[in-house]
């Protein structure tokens, strides 16, 4: 059982981080019928929101650098594309000081080319990484059932509040789990953590300039014996995965 004291330290992180949210910040809530359940539904300022590619050919025009706007993990990249590789890379945080290892990337075995992985950043936290081949993220999973959070709860910022899933663990950490979510053009990745973020706090990924918005990160509180932990959810603008979509 954790100390009274340990607690106060979480749910004061998480507050601040409630502070330091940008202007309009939706809470989970709210975002489930307003603003957050547009995530890939290419509503202007959302996350159907990029412009074209620009005058750039070839790979050298897919460009998707999103990170974390406003709360403990403001500006922390999240979302990015390997265009060597041609996969979408996302990088889910854990708070600093709360270790969960190292572990090298692992196979998907029902994503053939995708793997996941536990990776510390300078900081010292934790991130853990996936990379997916940006084919299964246009072209999405038939095979897989679709499925909620762990605990039963809808998707945040997902309109249906499902998507086909499918279970993660690690070999070095198991108490560490988490789920993926794919559907055409949308990711959704799940990890539980060793602590309950006590508050459901719903936060935008958006690009440099934030004026494009790609996801949300939401913190999900334990309940009813399931851990709390971390929700990442992404989308490809529409013209984004045209342009990737003819190049592969």
């Amino acid at each position: 059982m954790r100390s009274p004291n340990f607690k106060m330290l979480v749910m004061g992180s998480l507050l601040l981080s409630l502070s330091a949210c940008a202007p309009g910040f939706k809470s989970a809530t709210e975002c489930a019928g307003s603003s957050c359940s547009q995530l890939g539904s290419g509503q202007p300022g959302e996350g159907g929101s990029s412009q074209p590619p620009g005058q750039q050919t070839g790979w050298e025009s897919v460009s998707m650098d999103g990170a974390i706007n406003g709360g403990r993990f403001d500006r922390t990249q999240v979302v990015s594309i390997d265009r060597a590789s041609k996969t979408l890379v996302i990088r889910l945080p854990f708070i600093p000081g709360v270790q969960v290892g190292v572990e090298a990337p692992l196979p998907i075995r029902e994503i053939p080319g995708a793997t996941i992985g536990l990776e510390i950043s300078p900081d010292g936290s934790s991130h853990l990484v996936l990379r997916l081949p940006l084919e299964h993220v246009l072209r999405g999973v038939d095979f897989l059932p679709k499925g909620r959070l762990p605990n039963g709860d809808p998707l945040p910022a997902i309109p249906e509040g499902e998507l086909p899933s499918l279970g993660l663990s690690f070999n070095r950490n198991p108490d560490l789990r988490g789920a993926l979510y794919l559907s055409p053009t949308v990711v959704g990745l799940f990890i539980n953590t060793k602590f309950d973020p006590y508050i459901r706090l719903t936060l935008p990924i958006r690009d440099q300039a934030r004026t494009k918005t790609y996801g949300y990160f939401t913190s999900i509180p334990a309940k009813g014996g399931f851990d709390g932990g971390f929700f990442i959810s992404v989308a490809l603008p529409p013209e984004l995965a045209r342009a990737i979509d003819d190049l592969l």
